[in-house]
């Protein structure tokens, strides 16, 4: 737990995320147990899906694949599509959002074709959740260990990169540093990453692979009461890696800009997860007793109003109570979407 009376990062900020992770869904995992050869879900040290779980997934998921098409839709999946970080990234996303396309033969009934879901977004339940701490990833010679890694269905959807809480420095800071050295150390890992924790127990903050570090953010809970007592880390932990939360973040709560020479992914903040989650609910309400009246969401300037309505609108296409709702959108001069 310590090493020569010095407080550890193991011990002071590891196991807490471990234990907290456990508390909401997430089944824990040594990477010491899953060395390449050992365990059947590694074949090399560069691999970073947990292959054995994610074709399982994958078959359970779509149980009207043959083997064959598995195979096919896994071997997609997991095809790079380009030497560009950040584009096989968002390439990765849409597949993870929408499925992977794959045609097979059928008998008389000639061919067919679907698209294989890696993840039941409907239905959190269904999908597997590990936390695998301190797993080996090789890879152009460089030997890396990420504190604690998040899978579903054995894809590394999320990270969290934790430092000692006793240095006199700024530990998330320092994580999203460290972060930043494995993307260009161990690249291929970040084409699935969806969502980056740095936290040194204290302190805690949460972005993406493209967030710049000074705009890693807090996650905060909007009931002030949720934070009494409860370390950043905690609070991060029980409203961001929830297993509906995390899923729900990912799927409508993510965006990507360009400017025609550089693309960098969106997350929204906690406060427009809050706002858009309430907005979607007033609708509906709003619809049910006929009211036609769902409310306003207020925001200062600089709060990312534009981004709310994007994810709003995301979210509420995707939810199938609203039967392909028309949205109708204007703009200020200032460019600020309402809906």
């Amino acid at each position: 737990m310590t090493a020569g009376g010095k407080v550890t990062e193991d011990a002071f900020a590891e196991l807490p995320a471990l234990e907290w992770l456990g508390e909401v869904g997430w089944v824990h995992r040594h990477g010491t147990t899953l060395v390449p050869g050992e365990s059947g879900e590694r074949k090399i040290h560069s691999d970073v899906v947990l292959q054995e779980t994610f074709r399982a997934a994958l078959g359970r998921l779509n149980p009207e694949l043959p083997p064959d098409a598995v195979t096919l839709a896994a071997d997609q999946a997991l095809t790079s599509t380009s030497p560009t970080l950040i584009l096989d990234h968002q390439s990765f996303h849409e597949l993870l959002l929408a499925g992977v396309q794959v045609s097979w033969l059928e008998g008389a009934e000639g061919e067919r074709s679907t698209r294989a879901k890696l993840v039941d977004w409907e239905h959190p339940e269904r999908n597997v959740f590990h936390a695998v701490n301190q797993m080996t990833i090789v890879e152009g010679g460089h030997n890396r260990r990420p504190d604690i890694l998040l899978y579903v269905n054995g894809l590394p959807l999320g990270q969290l990169e934790l430092k000692n809480p006793s240095l006199d420095e700024d530990g998330p800071l320092k994580a999203v540093n460290q972060v930043q050295h494995y993307k260009q150390t161990i690249p291929a890992l970040y084409r699935y990453v969806e969502v980056v924790g740095v936290s040194d127990l204290l302190r805690a903050r949460v972005g993406t692979i493209t967030t710049p570090a000074e705009h890693f953010a807090e996650w905060k809970t909007m009931d002030p009461a949720g934070t009494q007592g409860r370390s950043q880390l905690e609070v991060l932990i029980g409203e961001v890696f929830t297993r509906a939360g995390f899923l729900d973040l990912i799927r409508n709560f993510v965006l990507f800009e360009t400017d025609g020479a550089k693309t960098r992914k969106v997350m929204a903040k906690y406060h427009q997860v809050d706002a858009v989650n309430r907005a979607v609910e007033a609708t509906w309400e709003a619809m049910e007793d006929r009211s036609r009246r769902a409310g306003v969401v207020w925001h200062t300037q600089g709060a990312g109003k534009s981004y709310s309505m994007v994810f709003f609108v995301t979210k509420l296409r995707r939810d199938t109570r609203f039967r392909n709702p028309t949205i109708v959108c204007v703009t200020d001069t200032r460019g600020a979407s309402i809906i």
